[in-house]
């Protein structure tokens, strides 16, 4: 299931509105008393930067998309061999296996989506979403 723009903008929004209440909060984190900088009794208070901020700007990137791990560095060839099948209760015992499946009536082994083969002097599995 993908985010909406609305719920993307709302979450990334919320994580760098946080940071800047935090800041904006918490007045002692800013650059404290400059006579206490570098003295025994700046050391006490450990709430004041050694240095003025100079922090204007925040750059904030979120890369999402990327193929899992489990994707493209783990070869298990056994749940290719039982693609479809029902994952056994013993294995779930009964738990929601995550937040996606929480209504889910079935729940089918799903095994890579491209297959494995060796690369490389050491012959490691990796998928064939990274074939250089």
């Amino acid at each position: 299931m993908q985010n909406t723009r609305r719920q993307f903008l709302g979450t990334a929004g919320a994580g760098i509105g946080a940071a800047a209440l935090s800041s904006l909060l918490q007045s002692e984190l800013q650059a404290g008393n400059k006579a206490s900088i570098g003295t025994k009794e700046g050391f006490k208070n450990l709430t004041n930067p050694h240095h003025a901020p100079k922090v204007k700007r925040v750059i904030y990137l979120m890369q999402t998309g990327a193929p899992s791990h489990l994707d493209l560095f783990q070869h298990k060839p056994f749940l290719t061999n039982r693609r479809g099948e029902e994952i056994p209760e013993s294995v779930r015992a009964g738990q929601r296996l995550s937040t996606m499946t929480a209504n889910a009536k079935s729940f089918p082994v799903i095994p890579s989506i491209k297959p494995f083969k060796r690369y490389g002097k050491s012959g490691m599995m990796l998928s064939e979403m990274l074939p250089h």
